[in-house]
């Protein structure tokens, strides 16, 4: 048998990303213990390093598959001169080591899946394309299919939406991180409701697993500038001025927590320029490889303060209060759907808007007010999203097993 993953970061530097692809792994593993699993990635050293018994499928194969498909479909047809130019050039693509070896791992998997992220949106419309487009090579040969701990919308792009309209309804089953908008998106795009679940995110389980005895002391902290956050020059000295007060205030250390650890927008250089090492602040120069280094570090916090989505899953899983930091759509909603999960232990702070600097110094000391009474609940909010999550690929299981 042979499972094949379409991972949501084929680079392999955003440490959320991977650990819901471990997570995934192990859960596949142990599912179908015989099963061979491929998955697609842009660095196979890495993902061998950190997921180790898979099998590199190169994720350039998919871009060449599915940018022929694109191409070829918006000719003019293959007798027209466009078009039988195009039919050559496909088939001289046809060739290439990457498309064939990915052309042979979809051919030759019973199991298409897609590991959790955040990427079925406006904002990474071309990814997203191209996973509903590999599911839908999937289901049309008769495989069965699935997508596990995502995170939906928003989703307004026309094309983006036809195209989900097309293939979701087919999934066999689709795991969502939250309840907060992604059922309704799905209902809106024809999903019946018997093939959805709210699961959490994946990556609760091994944050969960590495929790401390207690609360740390420690104030972490996070920031994601990128075009998708919508958060930049205009935020980050009112946000440093919050938590300088707040680290003398509480009389703690301020830690770095970097979740992309390399290349465009990496955070150890954002979070750098706002805590800059020395006077009481942590690992601003390190960068973390594995995502155990990064829950280990969030672990000895007390609070955490993050512009990015898994430093909060990875804090609240381990009973840590959080603050989301938003202020694109995308992150709103990102941040509210974790906080409907967490309940009152996750706070978001809108980024837009006057006395930002009072309204984000408000929300850190409430949650050190509360991080003792709150740990409790958040720890129970994480057992049952891990419940459900398990329940989840137990369900996939016997979907496969009715197959047969």
């Amino acid at each position: 048998m042979r499972v094949l993953i379409e991972n949501g970061s084929h680079g392999m530097r955003n440490l959320g990303d991977i650990a819901m692809l471990q997570v995934a792994v192990h859960r596949l593993q142990g599912l179908w213990p015989h099963a061979s699993i491929d998955v697609l990635t842009g660095d196979d050293d890495r993902l061998i390093k950190l997921c180790p018994n898979v099998r590199p499928v190169p994720e350039r194969g998919s871009r060449i598959w599915s940018q022929g498909l694109g191409v070829y479909d918006n000719t003019c047809g293959p007798t027209g001169k466009l078009g039988k130019r195009l039919n050559w050039a496909w088939r001289r693509l046809v060739h290439h080591g990457d498309l064939r070896r990915f052309m042979f791992s979809l051919d030759q998997s019973e199991v298409v899946v897609a590991s959790g992220g955040g990427y079925i949106n406006d904002i990474f419309e071309p990814h997203a394309m191209r996973v509903l487009t590999i599911l839908e090579a999937a289901i049309q040969s008769g495989k069965l299919t699935a997508m596990l701990g995502q995170g939906v919308g928003p989703l307004e792009s026309p094309r983006l939406r036809a195209k989900a309209t097309s293939v979701l309804p087919r999934v066999h089953l689709i795991g969502l991180r939250e309840k907060h908008a992604g059922p309704a998106i799905l209902e809106s795009l024809g999903v019946e409701s018997a093939r959805v679940m709210v699961t959490g995110d994946d990556a609760i389980e091994p944050a969960y697993d590495r929790r401390p005895e207690r609360l740390g002391t420690r104030l972490g902290f996070n920031l994601r500038v990128a075009s998708y956050s919508m958060t930049g020059a205009t935020h980050m000295d009112t946000i440093e001025s919050a938590l300088n007060e707040a680290k003398a205030r509480h009389d703690v250390a301020l830690v770095s927590l970097p979740v992309l650890s390399r290349g465009t927008n990496a955070d150890p250089e954002t979070i750098e320029r706002l805590l800059p090492t020395g006077d009481g602040r942590v690992g601003c120069h390190e960068v973390l490889d594995d995502p155990a280094d990064l829950i280990e570090r969030i672990g000895h916090c007390r609070v955490v303060v993050t512009g990015s989505y898994h430093a909060g899953v990875f804090a609240l899983a381990q009973g840590i209060p959080v603050i989301g930091l938003a202020n694109s759509p995308y992150y709103v909603s990102k941040f509210q759907g974790l906080a409907d999960q967490f309940g009152a232990g996750c706070e978001v702070v809108l980024l837009d808007g006057a006395s930002l600097r009072e309204r984000l110094a408000g929300a850190i000391d409430r949650a050190y007010a509360s991080a003792e009474r709150m740990r409790p609940q958040l720890l129970e909010s994480a057992e049952r999203q891990i419940s459900a999550g398990r329940s989840f690929y137990q369900e996939l299981a016997a979907l496969g097993a009715g197959r047969r």
